[in-house]
């Protein structure tokens, strides 16, 4: 549990990368498996691995206002096999383009969600929370925000009731929730704007993605695109690989002989070393016994 409470509060401040898998293994604090452990290893692992990274913001370009406040929430429907509760998460930026996030939350909702609306309704309803607290504290920052706050929502149905374009017959058992993020809406405090589900950023914090989609999501949430870290090459080539629709395996193949080969040549430097110290060794061995001798 120490271990655990190290990387949560890694995952809470500087990592959003981490704040997933974080918000799985504390589920099971309390009675883990070997199948726990064996994850939280690879946590572990890959938060030492990767311990160069870390939250950078990059400023923003000519027309975007780097103060202006977007957000985006997502849900993962009834993925806690316990509970049959939803992962919600969501996060907030600033600026147009996301590079760097100032604020990220992954966890469970009280209850559990009867459709994958009502899941992305209590999700947009958390980020709503945040955004009205972020907008207050950037008014009083001297920030104030003109106009409504964008919330990016990859769900349809979820968009259309926030909006009330459709009717509310089937969302009568969370109704007064539904009538509270509508009137968010409608006093001017957020709008939604539709966004494929493998953009949205906060997709990364309800669920375990692929390779190639967790480095182009969270080198966004992270804003480390344009710096230099460990596996720096490898999420360009990620991304490369991403976008001409292939797989990963290509790329790990790539690395791995690369990594291969370098380990090859660092073997034999050090083994040429090691030969070079044994010589000198024997050479001093031999001048000391000659001095004897001569002595």
């Amino acid at each position: 549990s120490s271990v655990l409470g190290a990387i949560m509060y890694l995952a809470n401040l500087t990592r959003p990368d981490l704040v997933t898998a974080v918000n799985k293994l504390s589920r099971y604090v309390v009675n883990p498996s070997h199948a726990h452990y064996r994850a939280l290893t690879r946590v572990v692992t890959f938060a030492y691995q990767t311990r160069d990274r870390y939250l950078r913001y990059t400023a923003a370009p000519e027309g975007d206002d780097p103060f202006r406040l977007y957000s985006a929430s997502d849900s993962s429907y009834a993925d806690c096999m316990d509970t049959g509760r939803s992962t919600i998460g969501r996060c907030h930026w600033m600026g147009k383009n996301c590079n760097g996030l100032i604020d990220w939350k992954s966890s469970l909702p009280k209850m559990a969600a009867s459709s994958t609306t009502e899941a992305e309704l209590q999700a947009a309803a958390e980020c709503i929370k945040d955004s009205i607290y972020f907008r207050v504290l950037l008014y009083d920052m001297g920030y104030p925000q003109i106009g409504s706050t964008r919330t990016l929502i990859d769900n349809n149905a979820c968009i259309s009731q926030l909006n009330a374009i459709k009717g509310v017959v089937k969302a009568r058992h969370y109704i007064v929730l539904l009538r509270k993020v509508q009137e968010a809406v409608q006093l001017g405090i957020i709008h939604t704007q539709r966004v494929d589900s493998a953009d949205n950023i906060a997709d990364a914090f309800t669920k375990p993605l692929p390779v190639l989609p967790f480095w182009r999501l969270t080198t966004k949430a992270m804003g480390d695109g344009l710096s230099q870290h460990a596996f720096t090459e490898f999420s360009k080539s990620a991304l490369k690989q991403e976008l001409r629709g292939g797989s990963v395996k290509p790329v790990n193949d790539e690395f791995k002989s690369a990594w291969q080969a370098e380990k090859k040549a660092a073997q034999e430097a050090q083994k040429r070393r090691r030969g070079q110290e044994l010589d000198d060794r024997r050479a001093q061995t031999t001048a000391l016994m000659a001095l004897a001798m001569g002595v």
